[in-house]
C-alpha cells in the first residue's frame, strides 16, 4: 500500500508497481517511462503535469515551462484507476487494456497510439488530448454519444470518428468484464449505471 507519498521528479523509468495500491498520492514531474501498474488500484492519484509557478524547491527555478510526467510505454493492464488525473502527460503508448476508468481525467495529455482495448470508461475526460491512432476497440463506455464527444473534445484532427461504433450491450455482459465490477461498486454504484446505456466500442476500420 502507498498512501500520502510523494515521487514528483523522481526517476522511476522501469518501476513496477504492479498490483499495489496507490491513494492519494503525487507523481508530477516523474520519470514513469516503460513502468508497470498492471492489476494496481490507483485512487485520487494526480500524474498531472506541474505548473511552472506550482514547482517547489528543490526544484523551483530549474524549469521555465511545466513539468512533464512521461509515461510513455506505460503499463496498466487490468487496473482500476479512479478519481484520479492526467492531464497534459506524456504517455504515448500507454497501455490501459482490460482497465477500469472512473472519474478520471486525461485533459491536454500527449497520448497517440495508447490504447484502451476491453476498458471500462466511466466519466473519463480527454478534452484537448492527442488521440491519434488510439485503439478503443471493445471499451465499454455508458454514454451513447461517447464517440461524438471524443471527437468534439479532443486535440482536433487527432480523432477519426468513424473509426468506430457503438453497440449496445446488457448488464450481463458488463458483468463478465475481467475486472469485478462489484469490488469497485464504491466507485461505479448501481445508481450510475441504466442498463439502457451500455455501449461495446467497436472498430469497424483499420489504422492507416
Amino acid at each position: 500500500l502507498i498512501t500520502l507519498t510523494s515521487f514528483r521528479f523522481a526517476k522511476l523509468k522501469f518501476s513496477d508497481f504492479s498490483s499495489t495500491s496507490i491513494h492519494s498520492s503525487q507523481f508530477g514531474g516523474a520519470q514513469l517511462d516503460e513502468a508497470r501498474f498492471r492489476r494496481a488500484i490507483i485512487d485520487k492519484t494526480s500524474f498531472a503535469a506541474i505548473p511552472v509557478e506550482d514547482i517547489e524547491e528543490p526544484y523551483a527555478g530549474q524549469h521555465s515551462v511545466m513539468a512533464v510526467t512521461s509515461l510513455t510505454n506505460a503499463d496498466f493492464r487490468q487496473a482500476v484507476v479512479a478519481d484520479s488525473d492526467f492531464s497534459r502527460t506524456r504517455m504515448t503508448f500507454a497501455n490501459f487494456d482490460d482497465s477500469l476508468l472512473a472519474r478520471s481525467s486525461f485533459r491536454g495529455a500527449e497520448m497517440a497510439g495508447a490504447t484502451f482495448r476491453n476498458t471500462v470508461l466511466f466519466d473519463v475526460d480527454f478534452t484537448g488530448a492527442d488521440v491519434r491512432i488510439i485503439d478503443f476497440d471493445g471499451a465499454i463506455v455508458f454514454n451513447s454519444d461517447f464517440l461524438d464527444k471524443l471527437a468534439g473534445s479532443a486535440k482536433p484532427e487527432t480523432f477519426i470518428r468513424d473509426r468506430f461504433e457503438l453497440r449496445q450491450i446488457s448488464l450481463e455482459e458488463l458483468l463478465q468484464h475481467g475486472i469485478a465490477i462489484g469490488q469497485v461498486g464504491v466507485r461505479i454504484s448501481e445508481e450510475d449505471i441504466s442498463t439502457e446505456t451500455i455501449f461495446r466500442v467497436v472498430r469497424v476500420k483499420p489504422f492507416e
